[in-house]
């Protein structure tokens, strides 16, 4: 009885590397699995994290948060786009009474102002997004030709790091064509609606729904610039951030004394001075 009493823990000691070495692989199994489930950035920081000393900055690979960046705001830049495009052509019999005399036109004073603005903003608008679909496709092949560093602490040092033009432009083209695109929208329910026609009826509603759309609009355009404003993080407002735009355009296309580039820095300040002087006569 005794040798077999000594068999019997020594048989069942020797098994227990082998259920070890089984239990451990089925935990890296489960390991490789989770992680697999992950995005790419995700499980790289877990890895890092896990082996990084406390205090040492985490390097992450953002490849895949830039192509979905500049992916992904492709698509309301496209709804801008097509929806300011529609709305260049409309309003077309009371654009033609712009240049009429204050007797032969239908619309008082205010209402070409409000036309003009119109105009102006749906052109801004249109153009705007267009430029963003076209950069952020632009910067979408950029990213997919790879010949940057994808390691950043985030993602926002990485967009700023490699692709300083592309990203900038990019927020600033789509921010200034969504409020282009407010102004827009409120000119148009007011001369659509005729809400600015001047009734001789002291009771007539139509000042106060003016009011209501000029009110409503603007609330909604100004919480957006103040939060806006709020998370742009390195620059103080909209004001800084198209500085910024001009001075990186400059430095980008000046010293490459190209034909195309050269005149794109013309029309660029073309349209800055064309837009101003625009706005200036809307309000004459």
């Amino acid at each position: 009885m005794m040798p077999s009493f000594v068999c019997g823990p020594i048989s069942s000691t020797a098994t227990l590397p082998s259920m070890a070495s089984t239990s451990l692989a089925l935990s890296a199994v489960d390991l490789g699995t989770k992680l697999s489930t992950l995005a790419p950035t995700s499980s790289m920081g877990l890895i890092v994290r896990g082996g990084a000393a406390a205090g040492d900055a985490v390097m992450n690979n953002y490849y895949g948060d830039a192509l979905g960046y500049f992916g992904g705001l492709r698509v309301p830049a496209t709804f801008l786009a097509g929806s300011s495009l529609a709305a260049i052509f409309t309003l077309k019999h009371k654009a033609s009474n712009l240049s009429s005399n204050k007797e032969e036109s239908d619309l008082s004073r205010i209402e070409k102002r409000v036309l003009k603005f119109y105009h102006l903003m749906s052109v801004s608008a249109f153009a705007l997004s267009l430029n963003t679909i076209a950069t952020c496709t632009i910067a979408y092949t950029a990213v997919l030709h790879g010949r940057f560093d994808p390691f950043a602490e985030t993602a926002y040092l990485f967009m700023k790091r490699e692709f300083l033009y592309e990203f900038t432009m990019v927020r600033w083209s789509f921010l200034s064509s969504v409020f282009c695109f407010l102004g827009m929208l409120a000119s148009r329910l007011l001369i659509e609606f005729e809400l600015l026609k001047p009734t001789g009826d002291v009771k007539s509603s139509r000042p106060d729904v003016a009011r209501l759309v000029v009110f409503s609009i603007g609330a909604l355009v100004t919480s957006l610039l103040s939060y806006v404003n709020q998370n742009l993080w390195c620059w103080e407002s909209l004001i800084g951030m198209t500085i910024t735009i001009g001075q990186v355009s400059l430095l980008l296309k000046i010293p490459e004394s190209s034909f195309d580039k050269t005149f794109s820095n013309i029309f660029f300040i073309s349209h800055k001075f064309t837009c101003e002087d625009g706005a200036k006569a809307s309000l004459l």
